[in-house]
């Protein structure tokens, strides 16, 4: 069951990321070019690549967001967990404030898509800006998604050359 990981212009300052393994179907709408969600993305995949343990992206969808969290080290049942996974939720949240390291931490999520291997995990990220670069161009990326944000050339590259790395397992976490 391979998964996947799509990020989808939909017009002008808008996107849809959508996630598929099998018959799992999980699609997080209406983000916002407030934020540069690609790049975010991009850079996720970097941090789950270099061993970060966890990390996340917070969608703006005018006015609420959805929180995307990508884990290769979770705090479960008065324990840590090693593996690797991928989940999201909606926090609760008023105008002033931000998503807390707890808040993601003890969040009920609206899925998790466990994944077999954290290069696995952070390739998902790659091959969503493999196939926008692609589709679009770098050029063509900047003036389909509406705004100042070119596509995030040097961290998709930074994504590659970490991922074309031999990996060894994290030191920092068990498993």
């Amino acid at each position: 069951m391979a998964a996947q990981l799509n990020f989808i212009l939909d017009g002008s300052g808008w996107a849809t990321v959508e996630i598929s393994a099998g018959t799992f179907n999980w699609r997080i709408q209406k983000i916002s070019y407030m934020t540069d969600a690609l790049d975010d993305l991009v850079r996720m995949g970097i941090d789950i690549a270099t061993d970060k343990g966890w990390t996340f992206v917070q969608f703006d969808h005018e006015p609420a967001s959805t929180v995307l969290v990508a884990e290769t080290a979770w705090w479960e049942n008065d324990s840590w967990e090693w593996g690797a996974r991928l989940s999201s939720f909606q926090p609760q949240l008023d105008a002033k404030s931000f998503v807390s390291q707890k808040q993601i931490h003890h969040a009920k999520r609206d899925f998790i898509l466990p994944l077999s291997s954290r290069d696995e995990l952070a390739g998902l990220f790659l091959g969503a800006a493999e196939r926008v670069l692609e589709k679009y161009g770098e050029d063509g990326y900047r003036r389909e998604w509406g705004g100042r944000l070119s596509f995030p050339t040097r961290a998709f590259q930074a994504l590659e050359t970490a991922l074309a790395c031999p990996a060894h397992p994290p030191m920092n976490y068990g498993g």
